[in-house]
């Protein structure tokens, strides 16, 4: 599922989103709790540096800016986005692929 954002999602002040997908994993238990589904969100970064410095050196600014971008890309904007939880495994900062310019 693709989700248009209303307004471009700063990821960085390098990266803009207009758009963001979403895979959903409702097809196997063993992904979430009995209830629950595993929804992913890829979000590209240019500025990799930033996500890692805020992690070291700023803990609690990298938990804000990680809520902020979860509320951004809700793909179910129905439903408040406290009731996802954002797990930390898939940020930025655990992966580091290069972009091509554009």
């Amino acid at each position: 599922m693709t989700r248009v954002l209303e307004t471009p999602l700063a990821v960085d002040a390098e990266t803009q989103l207009s758009e963001v997908s979403f895979r959903f994993f409702h097809f196997d238990p063993s992904f979430a709790p009995a209830g629950k589904i595993a929804i992913t969100c890829f979000l590209p970064t240019r500025n990799f540096e930033f996500w890692t410095g805020l992690y070291q050196h700023d803990p609690s600014r990298y938990e804000a800016e990680k809520s902020r971008i979860k509320d951004a890309v809700n793909p179910r904007p129905s439903r408040p986005a406290e009731r996802a939880r954002c797990d930390d495994r898939r940020m930025p900062r655990r992966h580091h692929w290069e972009l091509p310019d554009h």
